[in-house]
């Protein structure tokens, strides 16, 4: 391969890696404005919306596996058990308990 061809094929995956790149850091952001967790993909949460039978999950999952099969189920494979700890309510809910602990013997 000559140089010139080398060059085009390198700069064309580091393209394809950017925008791989934004359209995650995209998703992650949309999914945090939706007061999600950040390190999370709206197509994770969905995932797991889905398997908890709400309706929002169902019908974006069904909607993103006509675009790429089982696209919502290949994420939740790939789960931590830490993922999606960091979503507000989440997050509230933890700092609550630290800073307003149930007091059951008032």
């Amino acid at each position: 391969m000559d140089g010139g061809l080398k060059t085009f094929h390198t700069f064309r995956m580091a393209a394809a890696f950017w925008a791989r790149n934004v359209l995650l850091a995209l998703d992650q952001l949309l999914n945090a404005l939706l007061m999600g967790d950040p390190d999370e993909t709206l197509s994770r949460r969905a995932g797991r919306a889905r398997e908890d039978r709400l309706g929002w999950g169902c019908r974006l999952c069904a909607w993103l596996d006509s675009i790429d099969a089982r696209h919502c189920q290949k994420t939740l494979d790939h789960i931590g058990p830490e993922e999606g700890e960091n979503s507000v309510p989440r997050l509230v809910s933890r700092w609550r308990a630290k800073n307003y602990p149930i007091n059951r013997n008032a």
